[in-house]
């Protein structure tokens, strides 16, 4: 179910994928990544994003999907947003903010929301992307002048995934929010980026990554981990779908924290941000 989600926005935004099979092998995509995720009770998490997308992504090429399951699924996780740009990871009654409602899940997956579905659902699209302004101001205080990230929360062994927000903030067109530039947010991600080519340990003898941080760590493995699950860290490339154009690409680098408030209190994650002093 976790994997379904970038297979639905690839058949979304890469048509070819679809065009190449034939009638058969699109009964069995429709069977599988339709049906087979329909048909089951899912964590009440932002897991009940990977079938808005598989979903989205059957519907975007006039395939059998569920219009009545992504409609339901949205609805319910408008209910895990909790004010200010930020979503929980569920329902009331758990508190659960960190990368998953930042970064990795909920606001990334937001914006792509916002870019595929935008002309059948301006109004939620249009408030997606008005969450996004909010939460890019908080998030922004997560990477420091190298381009390292605070490691806090679930599954940080997909590490660079941690910049995908940033990225989609260009995809979705979003309009960002003072003081923040295009050049401060190419820093934060390519900044990061290059951090973690310093960080030889990720990969394995045979060149792919690792299940861990910043060495491999079985103990950070997750139930539903599998040797792949380290390439969620992909996300992180949603920038290279924005077009070379986009200021994204040609603004100079900047470094947000020369604009950024010395301390903030962070309400819903329950943080207070810093800078790391100096050595």
């Amino acid at each position: 179910m976790v994997e379904m989600c970038p297979l639905g926005f690839a058949l979304a935004v890469a048509p070819s994928l679809w065009e190449a099979l034939d009638e058969a092998g699109r009964r069995n995509v429709e069977e599988w990544l339709g049906n087979s995720i329909n048909d089951r009770e899912m964590p009440n998490t932002n897991w009940l994003w990977f079938r808005v997308f598989a979903n989205l992504g059957l519907k975007s090429r006039g395939a059998r999907f569920s219009q009545a399951r992504l409609d339901a699924d949205i609805v319910h996780l408008e209910s895990f947003y909790r004010g200010d740009g930020w979503s929980n990871d569920g329902p009331r009654g758990i508190h659960q903010m960190d990368y998953y409602s930042s970064s990795f899940a909920i606001q990334l997956l937001q914006l792509l929301y916002a870019r595929l579905a935008g002309d059948e659902d301006p109004e939620r699209a249009a408030e997606f992307r008005k969450r996004a302004q909010l939460a890019a101001l908080d998030l922004a205080h997560y990477y420091d002048k190298e381009g390292r990230a605070i490691p806090f929360g679930r599954s940080v062994g997909y590490r660079f995934a941690m910049v995908s927000f940033w990225g989609a903030l260009a995809y979705a067109d979003v309009e960002l929010p003072a003081p923040l530039t295009w050049g401060m947010v190419k820093g934060i991600v390519l900044r990061h980026l290059r951090w973690w080519q310093t960080q030889d340990a990720i990969w394995s003898p045979s060149g792919t990554l690792t299940i861990g941080y910043s060495y491999p760590n079985m103990y950070m493995a997750e139930n539903y981990n599998s040797p792949g699950s380290p390439y969620w860290a992909c996300l992180a490339f949603i920038c290279l779908a924005v077009p070379e154009t986009h200021p994204f690409w040609t603004s100079e680098e900047e470094n947000h924290w020369d604009h950024l408030p010395a301390v903030k209190a962070l309400k819903h994650p329950g943080h207070i941000m810093r800078p790391a002093a100096t050595p």
